[in-house]
Parts: structure tokens; C-alpha cells; sequence
């Protein structure tokens, strides 16, 4: 890939402190803008709202830990100005690869992406349109556990490239087994 607009599909986090960095709610707002498209710093602070001193912070962390890159640099009115890109279009962790406590934490950091999203939902700015979010218990064969997860991460990947002239939109998911809970 060595284009400036194109973007692996997954990429893995190296570790728990990738993770860590990730889930921060700023962090991923970065991300995300830099999913949709390649950007620089200039452009995320006008995308979202931020000074760009607050913006180099995360930028360098999530550079640090392989979650964004630079694809493109230039000299700007003497100076060097460069463009991220996020590494992936979705990221994750491979739990075989990890100790008990180092998947505990992992569970921790996974819930603390759906208390991101709670916090989102309370400060959403869009009144027109009710978020739509709903919780359900299902019984099911490892078969269909599978089935319903590829067909989730279909549908996910679908709608992952956004539209350009659209509004943003968060979509959370959390489909897991309660099997040994």
C-alpha cells in the first residue's frame, strides 16, 4: 500500500498499552477522522475543535504505538508539515498471545470503549435524532455464535467508509459469550 488513501482492513495491536492508548475517547476521535481520511494536524483541529498543541500529544502516541503514520510530508511556509494516516480500519488484540491478567485488562479497556460511548451519548449535540441502543440475551450454538459475528463485521465493514458529505456518527457494538461470567 503505498498510497496516500489507502488503508489496511485490521491491523493488531503490538499490546496492552497500544490498547490502553486507543480507547482514550480523544485518541479515538483522532482515529477515526484519520479512517475516514488522511489528514494533518491543521486539519484534524478544524475537524474537531482542538488547539493543535493538544493535538501533537496524541498524534505522537498514537504514531508511538503504530496506530497512525505519516504518509505524507511537505515544507509549508518553511515549515515541515506531515499528513496521518490511521494504520487500519479496525485494530485488535490477539488474547492467546496474552497472560490471564494481561486479558482481565484487556476486558477492562473493552469496557471502558462502552463507557466512552455512554459518555458520548450524554453529550451528543444531534436532539433531532434519537440514538438508537438496545440490549439483548441470546441463546446460541457455537455455529451460529460465528455466523452472527462474521455477519456483524460484514455489516460493520460496510458502512465503514462513510460518506463523504455525511454527519458523523458513532456505532458501538459488544457482542460476547456469558458462558464463564
Amino acid at each position: 500500500m503505498n498510497g496516500i488513501s489507502e488503508i489496511a482492513n485490521e491491523a493488531a495491536l503490538p499490546d496492552l498499552e497500544a490498547l490502553r492508548v486507543l480507547v482514550d475517547g480523544r485518541r479515538h476521535e483522532i482515529v477515526t477522522e484519520l479512517i475516514a481520511a488522511p489528514l494533518t494536524i491543521r486539519q484534524l483541529a478544524e475537524r474537531l475543535h482542538l488547539p493543535r498543541t493538544r493535538l501533537y500529544y496524541h498524534i505522537e502516541l498514537l504514531e508511538l504505538h503504530g496506530i497512525v503514520r505519516v504518509v505524507q510530508t511537505r515544507m509549508v511556509s518553511g515549515a515541515l508539515e506531515r499528513t496521518y494516516r490511521a494504520a487500519a480500519r479496525n485494530f485488535r488484540v490477539d488474547r492467546r498471545l496474552l497472560s490471564n491478567t494481561a486479558a482481565a485488562a484487556i476486558d477492562d479497556a473493552q469496557a471502558g470503549i462502552l463507557e466512552a460511548v455512554a459518555d458520548d451519548i450524554r453529550r451528543r449535540r444531534d436532539t433531532e435524532r434519537d440514538p438508537l441502543v438496545t440490549r439483548t440475551f441470546v441463546r446460541l450454538t457455537p455455529e451460529r455464535y460465528s455466523e452472527l459475528e462474521r455477519r456483524l463485521r460484514a455489516l460493520i465493514g460496510e458502512y465503514a467508509t462513510g460518506d463523504d458529505d455525511g454527519a458523523t456518527a458513532e456505532l458501538a457494538l459488544a457482542l460476547f459469550s456469558l458462558e464463564n461470567a
